[in-house]
């Protein structure tokens, strides 16, 4: 966290009112506050008539209810109507301050990394502080919002909709080039591709980890496919869900991706498909105090070379482009508005290594690396290793574990299985 200086204390009322009454910029009081120890994702930091009092919290709402009078009271029991009262805020990592002059009616809303300071000044307070939530709706200066979450994304390694791997687009891009290489009980290998329908699904669970966070991700990826003819054209649609929490705190995310896997070269030894597809999803919630929409589109190549001693090389290289889209919930719009091209490069190499019960098994490795271009975000990069451990062959599962090394601290582990038939 960086320091800052605040202008002037904040009054009770406004830090109630703000609260009660806009959700966006309540996000803005309800994340870990800067000198807050790493944990959760939503704290407070009160200093009333200078004397500090600090809390967390592991959810939007219960952050919300912490700045209102009576939860002031509980908290700071120096507190009285004339106290001066300071709030030290952040949403989900970035510091924001929202103050009133001492003596005046204004509100001040100040977001430094987004170079943002709004003032809000009405003939009274209460007129300040609906022309503050007018602007948190997104029904008033909508540029200066769209600010604050473009210096979300590139500052927050928690936020559910961009910038960071276990994000909406983040999982997007992952699952476009899953499906461009390893479509339901494919094995990676050179055997050409049964003819009809294929089904897939799988459960991960991943530990995240960065600076300021730690994050828990549950994914349940599902998929289905068809093959039009023996090793011809396959069509897919794979549908990619997830569940993450930070401190009980939980976000809901989910895409549908749809393209079409078209071999190119069908060799004994050297196989080379390409897969264009195109993806839109959705994610958020209400505790995490955010909700975004992602689209875009991408393009796959996935070569495979068979090598000796049973080995194959799996070469798979994607490029895709994907925007946030705002969000209008209910009185708010929110201002997502990002594009991002996302560049994923990996090297697969397997061999076969046995037997178990008559079904073979086949070992594998994988490194994958993956880099950001376009609006700035918090995790612009970074590289997996994988092992893998798959018995079967007509109706194959699969054992995965793979560690995640990214930009800004970010980290992983990841266990998963999945089933092909």
């Amino acid at each position: 966290m960086r320091c800052m200086t605040y202008p002037a204390p904040i009054r009770p009322a406004v830090a109630r009112r703000i609260l009660a009454r806009s959700a966006p910029v309540a996000m803005l009081l309800a994340a870990s506050a800067p000198g807050i120890a790493k944990a959760a994702p939503y704290s407070v930091t009160l200093e009333v008539d200078g004397q500090t009092y600090s809390r967390t919290f592991g959810s939007y709402s219960e952050a919300q209810r912490a700045l209102r009078e009576r939860s002031i009271r509980e908290i700071a029991p120096n507190y009285t109507p004339r106290s001066s009262v300071r709030a030290d805020v952040s949403i989900r990592g970035l510091p924001a301050t929202v103050t009133r002059v001492p003596g005046e009616t204004a509100l001040v809303l100040s977001v430094p990394a987004a170079g943002v300071t709004q003032v809000f000044s009405g003939q009274s307070f209460a007129d300040s502080t609906r022309q503050l939530e007018t602007f948190a709706r997104g029904q008033g200066n909508t540029e200066e919002l769209r600010k604050i979450y473009d210096a979300i994304a590139a500052n927050s390694t928690i936020d559910p909709v961009i910038g960071n791997p276990s994000s909406l687009q983040g999982q997007s891009i992952t699952a476009d080039h899953g499906a461009g290489t390893a479509l339901p009980g494919d094995l990676g290998r050179m055997e050409p591709r049964e003819a009809g329908w294929h089904f897939g699904i799988s459960g991960r669970l991943g530990r995240h980890q960065s600076n300021d966070f730690d994050t828990t991700a549950y994914d349940l990826p599902l998929a289905v496919s068809y093959v039009f003819g023996a090793d011809g054209p396959e069509l897919f649609l794979d549908l990619p869900l997830s569940l993450t929490t930070v401190a009980g705190a939980t976000s809901y995310l989910g895409s549908a991706g749809i393209g079409l896997r078209v071999p190119v070269l069908r060799r004994e030894a050297l196989r080379w498909a390409l897969t264009p597809a195109m993806r839109g999803g959705a994610a958020g919630s209400s505790e995490v105090g955010s909700v975004g929409a992602a689209y875009g589109a991408s393009l796959t190549s996935d070569l495979r070379m068979a090598l000796p001693a049973g080995l194959v090389l799996g070469i798979g290289n994607t490029v895709g482009y994907y925007e946030t889209e705002p969000v209008q919930v209910g009185d708010y719009d929110l201002r997502y508005d990002l594009q991002n091209v996302y560049y994923r490069n990996g090297l697969r190499l397997s061999r076969p290594v046995g037997s178990i019960g008559n079904r073979p098994v086949l070992l594998g490795v994988n490194v994958t690396d993956t880099r950001v271009a376009g609006d700035d975000i918090a995790v612009r990069s970074w590289q997996e290793y994988g092992l893998t451990v798959t018995v079967g062959q007509a109706a194959p599962v699969q054992l995965g574990l793979s560690y995640l090394d990214g930009r800004n601290g970010y980290n992983a582990f990841r266990f998963g299985i999945s089933f092909g038939f």
